[in-house]
């Protein structure tokens, strides 16, 4: 009983000692982590803060804190929006703050708690920085003022929105270049009582071109129609059309010529010559049953006009239009020469193509089920409260008095059995 009662002091002192050592360490824990409750602050800041927009509606929580703000007293704290000069890293000297928050004393703000400032967009930001802000609106920044020996405002902290980004700079819509001003043609009109007129070929026909009018040169049959539009010359010619019946170029590989026809050019004098059209001309051919029997697979489909070139001695293909129910072939053309309605010939089959082989179905591959991948677990949301910096301190003290206390009593105990 003797032993236990000896024992008692030194128990109790002990336990008040592991408190205090367990209290200390908790507070310096909990200075290390210690956070604003708004999460870090933004670089080159000193302070605490969080800018809210919801419509019209802005708002800024401050931490004022006197270990963040160098124990320097804040009297107003000054908000800027956002407009094409405020950056994300400064705001320019000389911008008008939107909102200003002061004490209705005009004393300090209070510090070590969080100020809330809330104003309207509309009604409490002046009409000169509400009409260069960008909308909706956002928080650019915020000062805080504090004041110097004679009373004046001074900038004692500041803080910029990192969340933002600067406005670019508009881009230039591309001007497209001017359209070039066509050079006008000077045009030679000759009357037709002093053109030297060309006769008609036989089975043809003839026609003068001025070159402010438009002109058609049909074939008596209507086998054939030429229409040339205004201005397709810059001066008087005339153009003939003559079936050929002999002399047609042989056809060139891969093409076959089925009627062949001469749109031939001469001067007013009546001598032929070379015209240069400075507008296409459209040329428009019938064709009839036997020229669909011997289209390519008997379609008249594969019809086309076809050009022939004297300098490469070669027929062309022209792009053609072909219509079926008027049974006529329609093409520009950029020159007059010689034309004939025929096609190009198809490539011969092989014994390959001309057999018909027996299609094949395509098995249809059996999906593979894929397994759904179980969803990660994911941490549970932390609170928003963290001590102040004064809590903290007021934790630490107390615990090193437990630890100070607890030695102080098991001295004094083991002094008095002594």
């Amino acid at each position: 009983m003797l032993l236990t009662r000896s024992r008692t002091p030194v128990v109790v002192g002990g336990l008040i000692l592991l408190l205090g050592l367990v209290i200390a360490i908790v507070g310096a824990v909990s200075a290390d982590n210690a956070t604003h409750p708004f999460g870090e602050s933004a670089p080159n800041t000193d302070f605490g803060w969080q800018p809210m927009v919801a419509g019209d509606l802005v708002g800024v929580d401050v931490l004022l804190d006197p270990v963040m703000t160098g124990a320097k007293a804040v009297y107003s704290i000054e908000v800027f929006l956002k407009n094409s000069t405020t950056l994300t890293d400064s705001i320019v000297s000389g911008t008008p703050a939107a909102f200003v928050r002061t004490t209705a004393s005009g004393g300090s703000l209070p510090t070590g708690q969080v100020i809330n400032i809330r104003f309207s967009f509309l009604n409490d930001v002046p009409a000169s920085v509400r009409q260069n802000a960008i909308t909706p609106p956002a928080v650019a920044g915020i000062h805080l003022m504090g004041r110097d020996n004679a009373g004046n405002p001074v900038l004692v902290g500041r803080s910029v929105n990192p969340a933002l980004k600067p406005i670019p700079a508009p881009t230039a819509t591309p001007v497209p270049p001017a359209e070039p001003t066509p050079t006008p043609v000077t045009t030679v009109v000759v009357p037709e009582s002093q053109v030297t007129a060309v006769a008609a070929p036989a089975g043809g026909a003839s026609k003068i071109v001025q070159p402010n009018a438009a002109a058609t040169l049909s074939a008596p049959d209507g086998s054939v129609t030429v229409n040339l539009p205004p201005t397709s010359s810059s001066k008087t010619f005339q153009v003939t059309y003559a079936p050929l019946t002999t002399g047609v170029p042989a056809a060139s590989p891969k093409t076959q010529v089925l009627r062949a026809f001469a749109l031939t050019t001469y001067g007013t004098d009546g001598a032929k010559t070379e015209v240069t059209l400075l507008q296409s001309v459209t040329i428009s051919a019938k064709y009839t049953s036997a020229d669909s029997q011997a289209a390519p697979d008997k379609n008249p489909a594969n019809l086309r006009i076809l050009s022939y070139d004297d300098t490469t001695k070669v027929w062309s293909l022209l792009n053609t239009t072909v219509d079926i129910a008027g049974q006529m072939l329609t093409a520009k053309v950029s020159h007059l020469s010689t034309f004939a309605v025929g096609s190009a010939e198809p490539p011969p089959q092989t014994v390959e193509q001309l057999q018909t082989p027996t299609p094949t179905a395509t098995p249809v591959a059996t999906a593979t089920p894929t397994r759904t991948p179980a969803p990660a677990p994911t941490s549970p949301p932390t609170g928003d409260f963290a001590p102040s910096s004064g809590l903290v301190l007021a934790v630490m003290l107390a615990g090193l008095l437990m630890v100070l206390g607890g030695a102080t009593y098991i001295t004094q105990s083991r002094r008095s059995r002594a």
